[in-house]
């Protein structure tokens, strides 16, 4: 199984620290990233079993949360306590 990059885990552990939802911009700031980066990143193939855009905005107000394990669609891809993923 294919982990997150260690980028996709810095948005990833920054949109936890935020609640598991929050705005692009948030994500930017927390992860001290660029928000058009952040949002490439979001955007890419590796993480659409991790996260997922509730609410789409203009620029980087669209606001995205980590997918709960019951809803996604690889079921065997987990993140574990510190977003790293873990065999099921």
């Amino acid at each position: 199984m294919k982990n997150l990059t260690k980028r996709h885990q810095r948005i990833v552990d920054a949109l936890k620290t935020l609640g598991g939802r929050a705005t692009q911009k948030q994500i930017a700031e927390r992860a001290d990233l660029h928000p058009n980066g952040v949002s490439q990143s979001l955007n890419c193939p590796g993480m659409e079993d991790v996260v997922r855009c509730v609410e789409q905005k203009w620029g980087s107000a669209s606001v995205w949360e980590i997918i709960p394990q019951e809803e996604k669609k690889h079921p065997e891809i987990q993140l574990g306590l510190f977003g790293e993923k873990v065999d099921a």
